[in-house]
């Protein structure tokens, strides 16, 4: 999810219609666009590989520990254990033996003949959206998408079933998702799948787009509130409220006025020349190591960095600095934390950095 801001303190500050960053400004056009970011699709795992296959029956966290060794490198899995599921009820495995086995995604239309049909798109919902759900109505919720029992006397067994014939079709999971994988021994052996997670995909958020942004003076948890709307589809922020940060000292803007902006990554190659030359790793070092510190020595010390004022003489603001100073050199924000985004409206009315959790994409 996207760092957001609650929305009684947006009531509170639509009432107040306060000005930041120094005053009102005439409402400007944002300029052209110079082109969009799209979101990325995901890539199948590399898994296609023969290992070796060890099974012990679990049911702690699943129904089974499959146990992986002699995996190649250079694919997404790797010797160790996995949780794991088996796929048909009365077909035999035995359990601490060392199998020979194939690897394949749920998702690869090459599985073996004796395992292609099953509905994986169901059977991934599952293992995505189970909840609190036992392993036993896990494990028989996927023994009836695999044809292995008839449907099942167990509450919770039936949820999941209800819940995947109604959003499981077409699903394919993404980044930061679980993909089954079908660890396939033979046609006379208990076949499973065991659970991988696909990784979050190190790519820019997809932000680069014209939106609507209203600026309040906020104050509360930052200094500014940006309230973006027009919004299109497939981008790493919606319409709604973010909290954000004046970048130039001086610069004015209409509080409550609606303009119209463009997002782009501090982190991206785009960047409009009066914004591009900031210390963006400085800064979105700061905003990921806050800590407790104020609102006002947050935003002092990114006026700071952006040139518009000198050392500020506040103790809070100077440490944030000091530490952006030994330690932000470099900084590149990495999936799970906040990356600055800027909001651009134009040369002559002040910029803006909403907060942006970076998520898998």
């Amino acid at each position: 999810m996207n760092t957001r801001i609650p929305s009684w303190i947006l009531a509170v500050l639509t009432a107040l219609l306060l000005f930041g960053c120094g005053g009102t400004s005439t409402p400007v056009t944002a300029p052209a666009d110079n082109g969009s970011r799209t979101a990325q699709l995901y890539t199948p795992p590399d898994v296609n590989v023969q290992v070796g296959l060890t099974i012990y029956l679990a049911g702690v966290y699943s129904y089974l520990t499959d146990v992986l060794s002699s995996v190649p490198s250079g694919h997404d899995v790797s010797d160790g254990p996995y949780p794991a599921w088996c796929l048909q009820k009365g077909i035999w495995v035995q359990y601490k033996h060392l199998y020979q086995a194939t690897l394949y995604a749920s998702t690869d239309p090459n599985l073996p003949p004796d395992v292609a049909g099953y509905p994986y798109d169901k059977i991934n919902w599952v293992l995505n959206h189970r909840g609190g759900e036992s392993v036993r109505n896990i494990q028989y919720a996927i023994w009836y998408f695999t044809g292995s029992v008839g449907y099942p006397p167990y509450p919770g067994a039936q949820a999941l079933i209800q819940d995947a014939n109604l959003n499981g079709p077409g699903y394919v999971p993404g980044p930061g998702e679980i993909i089954a994988i079908v660890a396939y021994i033979g046609p006379k052996v208990q076949a499973t799948i065991l659970e991988l997670e696909l990784p979050c995909e190190f790519k820019l958020p997809p932000v680069e787009t014209q939106v609507g942004v209203t600026m309040y003076l906020s104050g509360i948890v930052s200094y500014i509130t940006d309230v973006l709307s027009l919004v299109p589809p497939g981008y790493a922020v919606t319409d709604g409220p973010y909290p954000a940060w004046c970048l130039q000292k001086g610069k004015f803007f209409s509080a409550g006025h609606l303009y119209q902006a463009y997002l782009y990554s501090s982190i991206g190659p785009n960047l409009p020349p009066e914004v591009a030359g900031y210390p963006w790793d400085k800064i979105n070092w700061i905003l990921n190591h806050k800590g407790g510190a104020s609102v006002m020595d947050i935003q002092r010390a990114i006026w700071y960095f952006t040139g518009s004022t000198p050392m500020p003489p506040q103790p809070g603001a100077q440490f944030l600095i000091q530490e952006a100073n030994n330690h932000g050199a470099g900084y590149t924000p990495s999936p799970g934390d906040i990356i600055a985004v800027v909001v651009y409206i134009a040369p002559n009315v002040q910029s803006s950095i909403i907060e942006v959790k970076y998520e898998c994409l």
